[in-house]
């Protein structure tokens, strides 16, 4: 699989996890303490965003460094299903 492929969906995966998160801590917004760690856990997950598109400059800057990856994109891009209906729903779905 081509690396940069892999890298743009796992962005985009970090990035909706991230939203997830962000998405609980306004369902758990009375309780202080769970809003606490889910926005904490936001921010991680957009700072794993922002680690891999890092990574993503380097490998396109760096010809030597290989450009295929063993990552299954299919089960990332199920992942990203997961989340994605998950935000769609209640809570409890998950």
């Amino acid at each position: 699989m081509n690396a940069d492929i892999v890298y743009r969906r796992l962005i985009d995966f970090e990035r909706a996890i991230a939203g997830l998160y962000k998405h609980w801590a306004e369902v758990f917004s009375e309780d202080p303490e769970a809003t606490f760690v889910w926005r904490k856990m936001s921010i991680e997950e957009v700072g794993h965003a922002n680690l891999i598109a890092y990574q993503r400059r380097i490998m396109k800057i760096h010809p030597k460094l290989p450009r295929d990856s063993d990552v299954a994109l299919e089960e990332v891009l199920m992942l990203m299903d997961i989340v994605q209906r998950a935000l769609e729903g209640p809570p409890h779905r998950l």
